[in-house]
């Protein structure tokens, strides 16, 4: 296959004449966005481009009818080295494969595996494409397992806004290759059209010969692509559900599968500048990150410059994090050299969403945190600070499980009233009817300044008591 091919071409000529003229308005427009631009040199510089103005308003009516341009990259994956290159746009849990042993023509094909995860997972490109414009787009697709697959055709504005989805193609449980085909017009206000592979459910699902035409816009089709660096994967947690808030594992953004790695570098640095002696050393995930301060370079909250504002402070917040996420960090140098007088930690929230893992467990994830924070910092005294309510309304499903591990680490009895104490002001956050407060919590999980005045006025005393 050519790496490269233009196919339904159209006044390339007159594309770069556009080009080159869309340049010169921008140069046109330069000095009158500029207050200091001198009235003179402006009357100077404009008069110079006449012969440009007037070239664009001969020729604008042929430019008009120059072809948008639209790219597409490893239809048929031949690209690629364990990913398909070019497909970078992901969400859900999956692992991705370049499949050289399953394909449609060859030689590979994309493999979405979404065996053994819960939800959903979307594989696919992105193109630069206009409002209006009419194009075909097919493809092939198989699938494996109990999946729902979709190959889908999404519009999206130039904030991010979807304003259409299209099934091109819908396959399901254990189907063989077949072809999908339709024609689109993309919405108004498009800039962005998104060919997407989505799979729901426990299945496996390929996409191959990918192909898109059309009579209004020239189509490029690149194959001559550098392989994609493999990507990490999520690290393997139990198979057993009650060990895994106890089990010591890294955390993972799909999305961003660098980046929780990187954060907690920014930790280690973090420590590392100061170490010794400090008042109050937060460890938990986005909510204590929210406090500021922290590896986002974010200043320290007003409220707790209010309240805390006279003690050192260090903060080790990432956001997503859950009980095992804790654990590692603490296991993996993110304490070495510190010597804190207080511990606040804040962690279990991120844990409800796995409705796999008993409540119980969960709590048991908290006091295997406290221990660790014991055995690493013998020092230090420690404040847990058991879940904040999460979702609306009373009977929410999330909100009756976070109640439940709410509960299960109040059983622990981890006050002792000296050097752990305890923090249970949940219910200062609810309403009289039991719902969250927008003014409180504008997501229903995240304390707005509202909020934090809350949970600072609720730990106040006890901090007080404990650097005493």
């Amino acid at each position: 296959m050519h790496p490269q091919r233009t196919i339904a071409s159209s006044r390339p000529s007159l594309r770069k004449l556009r080009d080159i003229c869309l340049s010169s308005v921008r140069l046109a427009v330069v000095p009158t966005v500029s207050p200091c631009f001198p009235r003179v040199l402006y009357l100077t510089f404009m008069k110079s481009l006449l012969p440009t103005i007037t070239a664009l308003a001969l020729f604008a009516p042929l430019i008009a009818f120059a072809a948008p341009h639209l790219t597409l990259l490893n239809p048929g994956m031949d690209a690629g080295a364990e990913e398909p290159s070019g497909w970078a746009q992901r969400s859900g849990e999956a692992v991705i494969v370049r499949d050289t042993q399953t394909f449609h023509t060859g030689p590979a094909s994309l493999l979405l595996d979404h065996l053994g995860k819960s939800g959903s997972a979307t594989v696919g490109q992105n193109i630069v494409a206009p409002a209006g414009l009419k194009f075909k787009i097919g493809g092939w697709l198989k699938t494996s397992g109990q999946a729902k697959v979709n190959l889908l055709v999404q519009s999206f504005s130039d904030h991010w806004n979807c304003l259409d989805t299209q099934q091109v193609k819908f396959g399901m449980n254990d189907s063989d290759w077949s072809h999908g085909e339709k024609e689109i017009t993309l919405p108004e206000k498009t800039v962005i059209l998104g060919i997407s592979l989505f799979v729901e459910g426990d299945g496996k699902a390929w996409l191959d010969d990918v192909t898109l035409t059309s009579d209004e816009a020239e189509v490029t089709v690149k194959t001559d692509l550098p392989a994609e660096k493999p990507r990490p994967h999520a690290p393997a947690e139990p198979k057993e559900p009650t060990l895994i808030p106890i089990t010591a594992t890294p955390g993972f953004y799909e999305q961003y599968p660098d980046a929780w790695q990187g954060m907690h570098q920014t930790n280690l640095d973090i420590v590392k500048k100061h170490a010794g002696p400090v008042d109050i050393l937060l460890i938990g995930d986005s909510i204590t990150l929210g406090w500021g301060g922290a590896w986002d370079g974010k200043p320290v909250n007003e409220v707790w410059q209010k309240y805390f504002g006279q003690h050192s402070m260090i903060n080790l917040g990432i956001g997503g994090d859950k009980t095992q996420n804790v654990l590692w960090r603490l296991e993996n140098g993110e304490v070495a050299g510190l010597q804190p007088k207080l511990v606040v930690l804040a962690i279990g929230v991120n844990n409800v969403w796995n409705w796999a893992v008993p409540a119980d467990a969960v709590a048991q994830g908290v006091k295997k945190c406290v221990a660790t924070i014991h055995a690493k910092l013998p020092a230090a005294k420690i404040l847990v600070v058991n879940l904040l309510p999460t979702q609306e309304k009373l009977d929410a499903p999330n909100r009756g499980r976070a109640n439940d591990i709410r509960a299960e680490i109040a059983k622990l009895s981890l006050d002792n009233g000296t050097t752990v104490r305890f923090a249970n002001f949940g219910d200062r956050f609810l309403e009289a009817d039991g719902s969250i407060a927008k003014e409180n919590m504008s997501d229903f999980l995240h304390p707005t300044q509202k909020g934090y005045k809350i949970y600072a006025a609720a730990i106040a005393p006890v901090i007080g008591e404990m650097l005493r």
